[in-house]
């Protein structure tokens, strides 16, 4: 999802702040790519009051600076990591780049998170990428309802057909494209090895063939899904419809994130039924793998300002300033260590520390990213059910 447009006082804000940025090895700018108003205002506020307390001017931007050093806030995704950096390979062969954050560093300030976001933020030489807030997807369903078994209380295809047996549907806004990102890998069996997943994501020949086909296959007759509430199982519902029909008691099970379900139950309405959230997990031969949006940090440039920008990084995720991004946004913290909302923020955590995978949704996909174009082709597939395997194939 594209940030906001910028009006025309602010645009020339962000010409002259290109010049100056150029520089002012003492500046960077500020790229927020969520559109969440209550997150992106917290973090203007905590540049604002860093920009008081240290040595480096942290200014809220729309785009990048060229020539600056950046710090860009924005939802991991698998395929992005490779091919942001072959990209600024092929910009600026030879030119300097942020060195990435040590660990050592890292495990000083007292930040900790789970071992399979880590596995994707870190690279050889460190850390290329700070988790700072993270969702995870899952299902709420009534207080006191079973909620899946194990010590993670995660929802699994074992829970799924369990309900099915019992007659208990869940309404799923599949027209929104974290869901239906999240529940693509859960349409249908376990959970294939990381290289297919990531050949899938990225286009490649296997999504034409086993087990990828599988998969599509599953999704594309999501519609007629047994799990989905038979009144309102179709593939085209908004997050908006979801919440009307949870606010007037049509559905008790929903599936979504756990940033949006909370808030659907967190409504003071009577109306409104008490839920409680359970995070999906796939099975894996290892173990479980796990669908989580996560929300990194990343700098770009190099010198002093670069140094300067991890460090504001490294500040943002302290837990008092985790505690304040999670309690404006809604998000829980990518922090381990800072306090969660509620005891379902506890067990969405616990999941995440016992997952051997994440696979990662991106509920804002940017245009011309390799999550939109993954989006792009899963809203194909549903909107074409009939036609999935031209859908897959074309172009």
């Amino acid at each position: 999802m594209s940030t906001r447009a910028v009006a025309p006082a602010a645009a020339l804000f962000v010409a002259a702040l290109g010049l100056s940025l150029t520089g002012c090895a003492s500046r960077a700018a500020l790229v927020i790519h969520a559109a969440s108003p209550e997150l992106r205002q917290e973090l203007a506020v905590l540049a604002e009051r860093y920009t008081r307390t240290a040595g480096l001017q942290v200014v809220p931007a729309e785009a990048p600076v060229a020539g600056a050093a950046d710090i860009e806030i924005g939802w991991a995704f698998p395929v992005e990591r490779a091919a942001q950096a072959a990209q600024a390979a092929q910009a600026s062969p030879g030119a300097p780049t942020a060195r990435p954050l040590s660990d050592q560093t890292l495990r000083r300030s007292g930040y900790g998170t789970a071992l399979a976001f880590e596995r994707w933020a870190r690279g050889d030489g460190g850390w290329r990428a700070l988790p700072l807030l993270w969702d995870a997807w899952g299902v709420a369903g009534p207080a006191g309802s079973p909620r899946g078994a194990g010590a993670a209380r995660t929802f699994t295809w074992k829970d799924r057909d369990l309900l099915v047996r019992t007659g208990a549907g869940v309404v799923a806004p599949l027209g929104e494209p974290g869901v239906r990102q999240a529940w693509y890998w859960f349409s249908s069996g376990a959970l294939p090895g990381d290289g297919t997943v990531q050949s899938i994501l990225a286009g490649g020949p296997p999504r034409s063939s086993e087990p990828a086909s599988g998969y599509f296959k599953s999704f594309a007759a999501s519609g007629r899904d047994p799990l989905l509430s038979p009144d309102h199982g179709n593939t085209r519902l908004s997050a908006p419809d979801v919440e009307n029909f949870a606010r007037n008691g049509g559905a008790d099970r929903l599936l979504g994130s756990y940033r949006s379900l909370r808030r659907i139950s967190a409504v003071g309405a009577a109306s409104t039924i008490p839920r409680e959230f359970t995070a999906i997990v796939y099975g894996a031969p290892e173990g479980y793998a796990m669908p989580v949006s996560v929300l990194v940090g990343r700098v770009t440039g190099s010198g002093a300002a670069a140094e300067r920008a991890w460090q504001f990084l490294l500040w943002l995720a302290s837990t008092e300033n985790q505690k304040a991004l999670s309690n404006a946004s809604g998000y829980m913290a990518a922090n381990f260590a800072a306090p969660n909302l509620d005891p379902d923020a506890a067990e969405a955590r616990q999941a995440a520390v016992k997952a051997a995978r994440v696979v990662f949704v991106d509920p804002e996909p940017r245009a011309d990213s390799a999550a939109a174009s993954w989006d792009s082709l899963l809203e194909r597939v549903l909107a074409r059910p009939a036609d999935w395997q031209h859908a897959v194939t074309e172009k």
